[in-house]
């Protein structure tokens, strides 16, 4: 398998953009076999999973947006993503999701012994995610971690820091749009290795956060069991941000026929 892998070249999928925000035609399969590439490689590659809600904030903040443009991954994170792609006629964006994508990789690289950094989260949660990932794939090395709440005075440091490490595997666990612009800065200064913005998956490695169970992944419900665990929190991105997002679809939707129909 890891002969496969380093016999083939990086591929980068054709991507569509959906209300305005990029979105890459891949699935998870494809994905992973297209990481796993570039860590057995030595190539850097930075991955920033689409939600709902980054389309409607790419939609409203232009550097946002041209982050999410020059990454070179950007699959669908969230189910919906995937569906309004698919309702606006583009073909091949497969619903990939960042924890499964994440947990797939981890699984692949394990028996090489391949390392990781973890960055993100507060010191005791990142410091047990690193555990749970250790112990979940052995073979994998976490050659360090580093909580989130760091004063942008400590961030040339941190860089240098897992600049020298040079992880194969660098998980960034800060909230949006904060892990976005910090990958952009410094993830995309690194000579190797694949930065994967994970959001609060460290809360579900560490066991603080209960994860979804896989039937309401599969079908686009991992947002109400977040919500009915956390409602005060996310009210405001679900309720507000969702609609948001669906008025977009439509607009884009809507002004799709309006086009075709003044070509024929």
């Amino acid at each position: 398998m890891v002969t496969d892998l380093l016999d083939k070249r990086i591929s980068f999928c054709s991507r569509v953009h959906v209300a305005g925000c990029p979105v890459d035609c891949t699935d998870l399969e494809a994905l992973t076999n297209r990481l796993c590439g570039a860590i057995f490689r030595h190539e850097r590659c930075d991955v920033l999973g689409v939600n709902a809600a980054f389309v409607v904030d790419a939609c409203r903040d232009k550097n946002y947006r041209n982050i999410l443009r020059s990454a070179e991954c950007v699959p669908a994170d969230g189910f919906w993503v995937a569906v309004a792609a698919r309702v606006l006629g583009f073909k091949g964006v497969g619903h990939v999701g960042i924890e499964r994508l994440v947990y797939r990789l981890l699984e692949r690289i394990a028996p090489a012994g391949r390392t990781v950094y973890l960055l993100g989260a507060r010191a005791e949660v990142v410091r047990e995610a690193a555990a749970a990932v250790q112990v979940l794939y052995p073979g994998i090395r976490v050659v360090g971690v580093q909580n989130g709440y760091f004063q942008p005075a400590d961030e040339e440091a941190i860089f240098s820091e897992i600049e020298a490490k040079s992880p194969d595997l660098i998980l960034v666990g800060m909230t949006s749009p904060r892990k976005e612009y910090w990958i952009s800065q410094y993830g995309r200064r690194l000579r190797a290795g694949v930065v994967i913005g994970v959001g609060g998956l460290f809360d579900v490695l560490a066991g603080r956060v209960p994860a979804a169970p896989e039937w309401m992944k599969t079908h686009g419900l991992e947002w109400l069991f977040r919500f009915a665990h956390d409602p005060r929190r996310l009210w405001r991105r679900y309720v507000q941000g969702n609609g948001k997002f669906i008025w977009l679809v439509f607009r884009e939707w809507a002004r799709g026929r309006m086009r075709r129909s003044a070509i024929h």
